[in-house]
This record gives C-alpha cells, sequence and structure tokens, in this order.
C-alpha cells in the first residue's frame, strides 16, 4: 500500500494534468487559492507537499469534484479509504486529534479500526469510502 505522501505526489500531478485540461494558467488558480505563485509552483511539481486539509478548496479553485483529483485508476479500494478518512481526519481540530493520539486507548482504537476498514470485502470497504466522503 502506497504512503500517504506518494498518494500526494500523485495528486500534484493530477492537479496539473487538471488545469491543463480546464484551460486554466497557474495565475487563475493561485490567485483563486490565495497562494504566492512560488507555493503554488512547488505545489504543482511536488517540491511542496499537498496537504488533506487544502484537497476542498484546490478542487474548488479547479472547478472540479475532489474526487477527482485522485487517479482513481490507480488506487486500491484500501487506498480510497485511507484517502477519505484523511480528508476527514483533516476536519478534525488538531488539539483533538492529538490527544486521541497520545493516549495509547486511541492509538489501539484507531488501529483497530484502519485494520478493520482494510479487512472488509470490497464492496464493503467501497460503501465505507462513500460514507467517509460524504460525512
Amino acid at each position: 500500500m502506497p504512503y500517504i505522501s506518494d498518494i500526494m505526489d500523485k495528486i500534484a500531478k493530477r492537479i496539473r494534468e487538471i488545469r491543463i485540461k480546464q484551460g486554466l494558467k497557474s495565475k487563475d488558480v493561485y490567485d483563486r487559492l490565495g497562494l504566492l505563485p512560488s507555493t503554488y509552483s512547488a505545489m504543482e511539481l511536488g517540491d511542496r507537499k499537498v496537504r488533506a486539509d487544502e484537497l476542498p478548496a484546490i478542487a474548488k479553485a479547479l472547478g472540479v469534484d475532489i474526487a477527482e483529483l485522485y487517479d482513481q485508476e490507480q488506487l486500491s479500494a484500501s487506498d480510497r479509504v485511507f484517502n477519505a478518512l484523511g480528508v476527514r481526519l483533516s476536519e478534525i481540530d488538531a488539539q483533538t486529534l492529538e490527544k486521541v493520539c497520545k493516549t495509547e486507548d486511541g492509538r489501539v482504537q484507531l488501529a483497530e479500526l484502519l485494520a478493520g476498514i482494510v479487512s472488509m470485502p470490497e464492496e464493503k470497504r467501497q460503501a465505507f469510502v462513500l460514507l467517509a466522503k460524504n460525512g
């Protein structure tokens, strides 16, 4: 299974592909995102990692659904689950997430949850992805 950083590298490439396909210039997108040109360029080139919490704004700036940022054909169901969870986890404030991860019980529960998701049958995992994406 690829690491989150590998997935984010793929997303950086997709951002550029989508921007070009949509007929947008870099300036169009970085202005919409409120980023410096150098920051956006580094993001598109993979020199700056795209954070999960930035994905909704990037998708909106590109005029696409957030799912289009992921190359769905190359992602396994497990990858899609972890991506969806990553987006949802990014919506939790840092203090709450830190509290959960600092406790042994919190880490064990999170590990058990993830292990359970990975071991689900394919169709159940896909249903979970939809639930995780849509809340």
